[in-house]
């Protein structure tokens, strides 16, 4: 029932920025999809998506990516991607994120070049594997070009 709310709730709105606001007697509101939304966000943005996830797959992650590129280029944004892990990572694989929030929240320069989130040298691995209670998953940093995306990815995110 909660995805069917969010299929069918209705639309955006957001208030205009500022320098939108030309005529005083214009919609307080307008209608914006959300990935041009993304393109406002001021801050930095870290997103992790469970590689396994059947209703957020890594292709939602792509746009989402695509739209944040947009923005100035000091505003950081990075996508990891938990192996092993489907739409609740923070339950599935809770060391994982633990090691990703921690050093995302203490982290005062999270460029890629000051912030790794993968332990030792990245040239040598791309990934860090932590041992859960079920057990072994790893996280992964990808980049818009790293993320693959199949036929049915395409076809359910066009009308998106």
């Amino acid at each position: 029932a909660a995805f069917a709310s969010i299929l069918w709730s209705p639309p955006l709105r957001v208030a205009p920025l500022p320098e939108q606001q030309v005529n005083i007697g214009t919609e307080r509101n307008q209608q914006e999809d959300f990935q041009h939304c993304l393109t406002r966000v001021s801050c930095d943005v870290l997103l992790v998506f469970g590689r396994d996830d059947p209703w957020c797959k890594p292709v939602f992650a792509k746009k989402m990516l695509k739209a944040l590129d947009q923005r100035e280029p000091d505003k950081v944004h990075r996508y990891l991607e938990i192996e092993n892990a489907g739409h609740c990572p923070n339950h599935e694989a809770p060391q994982a994120v633990a090691h990703i929030v921690r050093s995302w929240v203490g982290s005062n320069d999270r460029r890629k070049q000051n912030l790794s989130f993968i332990d030792g040298d990245p040239e040598k691995r791309d990934k860090i594997i932590f041992q859960e209670e079920w057990g072994e998953t790893a996280v992964a940093e990808r980049s818009v070009d790293d993320i693959n995306v199949g036929i049915m990815d395409r076809v359910a995110t066009a009308f998106i």
